[in-house]
């Protein structure tokens, strides 16, 4: 195993100083001019008989004092076996810096990306150029990118952290170690991989296992993060949807008539502060103006966390065709999530086409045609405001009467040719809506083949009409086409009875818009699965008292409203992403250019794919133009506020997560600055046993025994032992 030392400059230090007891040991034999006396004869004669032993525990005194010097500066170097010691260069430091969502927070009124910067900082100061050492940097906003690759230039290194700005999506650790795995091909053995980030809920996801990285535990890189941040109470903006899909907006009315639309905004709470009641205000704006359109309190009792609140907004206040909503609550010490963004559709009315054989003359209620009883509950007053009705021929039906229709309604499919169903597929891919209603007199209903073939609908009908024998009742349980009715279905249902009815082979749960008691479906909703936008309602029973008397029942003109309504909003792709991701646009997008941006220099271009190049990680609204400048539809990108989760994780929680990885190091960044949390923690390589306290305890021992030989070597008597025998030797007589 290789060898090594944690401060190579003090075991130099150490080597070096073992020169002092040497020549301390020189000096003191330099030679003196002798001074003859009486009784010197008797020293020398005494000094040459011990010679031998003198100079031998002299040469022992020496190198002990040597060794002791020398074990002192290499206790303080601390020995080690291994390669893990941080100072032994060059060094490698990958920092991976927090610039997510959670890097928002200011409990103090510091956005704790600064923090992760400082400790970025830190880290840096620690290295050194002239040795070799490099830095890299990797960003965690999902999705984590490498901002910098492996480099000695440090300074330049410095600069990319200070300008580094906080994001809106959520930090993606797991994604910045696989990105930093990837450069370990590239890095020197003493590498630091340096979380700087907060470490609360969102910051580290401890739900999804952590990714192991293959060899990561025999390439000697430490992680070291921060100890985790405490808990801090935050309200996020979760969801805001428009109660309508699409908004019929009478401009013509005088702007203070009063709220004629709902937004539906949902809250989350995170943090201490759960547990205790609180008042929300939320704002609802339009993007770009910051007046609010409509407000409204919610009160939060002690111990929920997610609620809703309606918002009556002034839809005369929304221009079209395309409106961004922006639902919004008062800024909190995270304030990146206190908005919430939404495209509605905006219409002064809906024009909508009948399909059916034109009829001439007036009749009466008890002689109704299917299309009479649909162009009835389209506009059931004469001064019905929102929906124009168009009637088209089933035998004219084509390419030009379809173009400008919100949506169709096909009440006598069994006329339609089979060459225009694909004119009706074209019309629905390009964000129409159409609603089949099968025909009243048809025996054998052969239309459903080509229209399901067209509409490239994974459904399977029957040809023949099934009676349910007694007549089915309705479930009161809608999908989300009648969502705005379905308090009231308990009521709408109880008297709708249905006798005749197409039969569904085929289909998904989620398609069902409306059953029978039974389970049967009375009417489905789908989409080609090949394109985002456009819809198709196809109804099990025909408008037609034979059938059914839904006709007759208020239900009816509730649920024509609400499918054509709600329809027409759904049928056109809402093209919305959360930050990090790469949002999807509408066809023949070629850039997008923000929404208030009076220029296109920072536009965003689209790739073949039909999505941006690269993941939009800013929250904001962007309009969506062709090569000609031409506006398309609008791009809405949130927050990502599974990042922006406040509560506390523990150490273990994360170590737990973490092990696929390994054992993380932590920084001590609570108890002291940055600067010195970073000295304390590259400078100690606790996994690596070291031989600083046996050293110490051997400097201890050969200390012990220095003293012994120190007075051993010059005790007196050993000299008036020898002189006494050598004066009786020579005759010498007792001395006075």
């Amino acid at each position: 195993m290789p060898f090594s030392v944690l401060h190579p400059a003090l075991l130099v230090t150490g080597l070096a100083c073992v020169a002092i007891p040497i020549v301390i040991h020189l000096l003191l034999r330099r030679r003196r001019k002798p001074v003859p006396w009486a009784a010197m004869r008797f020293l020398l004669e005494a000094y040459r008989r011990q010679r031998r032993r003198l100079t031998l525990e002299q040469l022992l005194l020496l190198a002990a004092r040597c060794l002791l010097v020398a074990l002192l500066g290499a206790a303080l170097a601390r020995p080690m076996l291994g390669t893990g010691a941080l100072d032994v260069g060059p060094r490698t430091v990958v920092l991976l810096l927090d610039n997510g969502i959670a890097a928002h927070a200011a409990p103090d009124g510091t956005p704790a990306i600064e923090a992760h910067k400082e400790l970025a900082k830190a880290a840096l100061d620690r290295l050194d150029q002239a040795r070799g050492d490099r830095a890299a940097i990797i960003t965690l906003a999902a999705p984590a990118e490498v901002a910098a690759p492996p480099t000695s230039d440090l300074a330049g290194v410095r600069r990319i952290v200070e300008g580094m700005e906080a994001l809106d999506s959520a930090t993606d650790l797991d994604g910045g170690v696989r990105l930093a795995a990837t450069l370990l091909d590239d890095v020197t053995p003493n590498t630091d991989w340096l979380v700087a980030a907060d470490l609360r809920e969102g910051s580290t996801p401890t739900e999804r296992a952590m990714n192991p990285v293959e060899g990561l535990g025999e390439s000697g890189v430490r992680l070291l993060l921060p100890e985790p941040a405490p808990p801090l109470d935050n309200t996020s903006v979760v969801g805001i949807d428009a109660v309508r899909s699409v908004v019929v907006a009478d401009r013509s009315a005088p702007a203070d008539t009063g709220a004629t639309a709902h937004v539906r905004v949902t809250l989350r709470r995170t943090g201490p502060g759960v547990s205790t009641p609180a008042l929300s205000t939320v704002r609802v704006r339009l993007e770009g103006d910051p007046a609010p359109i409509g407000r409204a309190d919610l009160r939060w009792p002690a111990g929920q966390q997610t609620a809703s609140v309606t918002v009556p907004i002034d839809s005369g206040a929304i221009d079209g065709p395309t409106a961004v909503l922006v639902g919004e609550i008062d800024r909190d010490a995270l304030g990146a999530d206190n908005g919430r963004r939404q495209a509605i559709e905006v219409r002064r009315s809906l024009r909508v086409g009948v399909v059916a054989r034109a009829r001439f003359g007036r009749v009466g209620v008890d002689q109704f045609a299917p299309a009479d009883w649909v162009r009835l509950a389209l506009q059931p007053t004469r001064r019905s405001a929102g929906i124009e009705t168009v009637d088209i021929e089933p035998a004219t039906l084509d390419s030009a009467r379809l173009a400008g229709l919100d949506a169709v309604v096909v009440v006598e499919p069994d006329a339609v040719a089979e060459a225009a169903w694909p004119r009706v597929a074209a019309f629905v891919q390009a964000g129409g809506l159409a609603l089949l209603v099968p025909p009243a007199n048809a025996t054998v209903h052969l239309w459903t083949t080509p229209a399901l073939d067209a509409l490239a609908l994974p459904w399977t009908v029957s040809r023949e009409a099934v009676e349910p024998d007694p007549p089915a009742r309705l479930a009161p349980d809608a999908g989300p086409l009648l969502g705005l009715i379905s308090g009231e279905l308990t009521f709408l249902v109880e008297p709708v009875s249905v006798s005749r009815m197409l039969a569904f082979d085929q289909y998904q749960p989620g398609d069902v818009v409306l059953a029978t008691s039974d389970g049967r479906p009375l009417a489905l909703a789908g989409h080609d699965p090949r394109h985002a936008r456009g819809l198709v309602v196809l109804l099990a029973a025909a408008v037609d008292p034979a059938w059914t008397d839904l006709p007759a029942r208020p239900l009816f003109v509730a649920m024509i409203q609400e499918l054509v309504r709600q329809g027409v909003g759904l049928a056109h792709a809402r093209h919305a992403a959360v930050a990090g991701a790469a949002p999807g646009v509408p066809r023949g997008t070629a850039e997008l250019a923000a929404l208030q941006a009076r220029d296109r220099a920072d536009a965003i271009r689209i790739g073949a794919d039909g999505r941006t190049r690269s993941p939009m990680r800013s929250a904001g609204a962007w309009r969506a133009l062709d090569e000609r400048g031409g506006q398309r539809g609008v791009v809405v990108v949130n927050p990502d506020v599974a990042g922006s989760t406040t509560g506390a994780r523990t150490r273990a929680e994360i170590e737990s997560w973490l092990a696929p990885i390994g054992a993380p190091g932590w920084i001590a960044t609570g108890e002291t600055a940055p600067q010195q949390a970073m000295a304390d923690a590259m400078t100690v390589a606790p996994e690596l046993p070291d031989f600083a306290r046996p050293l110490l305890l051997i400097a201890f021992l050969l200390l012990l025994a220095e003293s012994w030989l120190g007075r051993v070597g010059s005790h007196p008597d050993r000299f008036g032992a020898g002189i006494a025998p050598l004066s009786r030797s020579r005759g010498a007589g007792p001395s006075p």
